[in-house]
């Protein structure tokens, strides 16, 4: 099914590219002594992007439980990118405002998809 494939590759994108990031966000902290604050944030925003990973690994693969772990995932993003637009808005700009709300639409039609199609699958 096309929404499952769409859906598996952007989580696995997102999974992977995140991971990264997260990996080199926490080499620079800990090479720089910050705050133990900073480094539990890496660990939780790397622990989303192997989840991440897996489902859209799982997905691509026709997994039952992908499903499950992708609605998980796709709630957590959804809340994330809720509480960023409501508390923080356009502080960081207008592209950082437009990923989030991009993240946010992903997120609702990841969990719209996951629900609805999962059934038939």
């Amino acid at each position: 099914m096309l929404h499952f494939r769409i859906i598996s590759i952007v989580w696995l994108l997102l999974g992977v590219l995140g991971a990264c990031w997260s990996l080199f966000d926490l080499s620079r902290n800990l090479a720089a002594h910050a705050f133990a604050s900073a480094i539990e944030s890496d660990f939780i925003a790397l622990a989303f992007c192997i989840a991440a990973t897996f489902s859209g690994y799982g997905i691509f693969r026709h997994r039952r439980w992908a499903r499950v772990v992708c609605s998980i995932v796709s709630v957590v993003l959804l809340l994330y990118a809720a509480s960023y637009l409501l508390m923080i808005g356009l502080e960081f700009g207008a592209l950082s405002y437009a990923v989030i709300w991009t993240a946010a639409v992903f997120s609702v039609y990841s969990l719209f998809a996951a629900v609805r199609y999962g059934r038939a699958a």
